[in-house]
């Protein structure tokens, strides 16, 4: 091991000193001093043939996003007609209610519980904020209660 180290320190001490005899300087005009690698140029742009086909699937994922957030806010908006019309009825199976008025945004399944509790709400609501309707429904899933709630966020002032 010794004499590896003591070869490499001593090839580096001859290449510096050839330098020194071969009259290369190292000055601040010289940009790459002949015991470094060139560096390789960066390429800024990267042309793909497949650019037009990952354009058009993320123009389509968009378009798929949107059609999902649309579908949370018709959900919502048909299981509000649905209550205030006095439609839904307890004891209706959670198929049936997702036929008629779609999925919900979110399932809950509390652990130990064997209650189900669906949550709709419109999609420029957030989990925390806006309207929501939420279903409950025991371990057959049939449906035994819903609430509508809304809730703000409540701001305090300071001075």
């Amino acid at each position: 091991m010794l004499k590896k180290i003591g070869t490499v320190f001593l090839f580096v001490t001859i290449a510096c000193f050839a330098c020194e005899i071969c009259g290369f300087t190292n000055d601040a005009s010289d940009k790459i001093s002949h015991h470094q690698k060139p560096r390789k140029k960066k390429i800024k742009y990267v042309k793909s043939k497949d650019a037009v086909k990952t354009l058009i699937a993320f123009a389509k994922s968009r378009g798929d996003m949107i059609k999902e957030l649309n579908a949370e806010t018709e959900n919502y908006e048909s299981m509000d007609k649905a209550i205030t019309d006095d439609v839904l009825l307890k004891g209706e199976s959670a198929d049936l209610i997702e036929k008629k008025y779609g999925k919900p945004v979110i399932t809950l399944t509390k652990p130990g519980e064997k209650q189900i509790e669906w949550v709709y709400k419109k999609a420029d609501d957030s989990y925390f904020t806006g309207s929501k309707i939420r279903l409950f429904f025991d371990e057959e899933k049939k449906l035994l209660s819903w609430e509508k709630t809304e809730e703000t966020v409540c701001r305090t002032e300071t001075k």
